[in-house]
């Protein structure tokens, strides 16, 4: 059984772990909307902004997807000893951080340095590559915030005190 207890002492970490997959997954957003979105139609050579000038997608990664995946294995490794129901979510949802990890990881090593270059060939199919990727991201990111949250709305509404 879910006791007040456990809800009470994974609060704070799943605050800050889903409000950090929170920024990441709407840069996702932010970057299917806009940056892919203007590559769909018409991509030009050297269109997307340097790596580190205002408006990159750096600074919505770097400071958000990392620290997410080490407090999603946090929790996942705080929640061991839970009912399990709460420990599958929470390890379902660090696996699901970790796979929109690895998928930032070698879109960002290996397709966005290509968006940057002056040669024009195969950027449509570079696009549709990112698209996929971004969207794995998206969809891996929005079900582990709904794993985390999914059972604390549950086991609140059973421990809550009868009015």
């Amino acid at each position: 059984m879910i006791t007040p207890d456990l809800v009470r002492s994974t609060r704070t970490l799943t605050t800050w772990t889903v409000a950090l997959l929170c920024w990441w997954g709407f840069g996702n957003l932010y970057e299917l909307n806009g940056a892919i979105g203007a590559l769909l139609r018409g991509p030009q050579p050297g269109s997307l902004v340097g790596p580190f000038d205002p408006g990159s997608p750096f600074y919505y990664f770097v400071p958000a997807s990392p620290l997410a995946l080490v407090l999603a294995v946090v929790l996942a490794a705080r929640t061991r000893g839970a009912p399990r129901e709460v420990a599958r979510r929470t390890r379902a949802a660090a696996v699901l951080v970790a796979v929109a990890a690895a998928a930032t990881a070698v879109l960002v090593s290996s397709v966005n340095p290509q968006f940057r270059t002056p040669d024009g060939d195969g950027l449509p199919a570079l696009t549709l590559v990112w698209l996929a990727g971004n969207t794995l991201r998206i969809v891996c990111v929005g079900l582990a915030c709904h794993l985390l949250l999914a059972w604390r709305r549950v086991e609140m509404l059973a421990v809550a005190p009868a009015r």
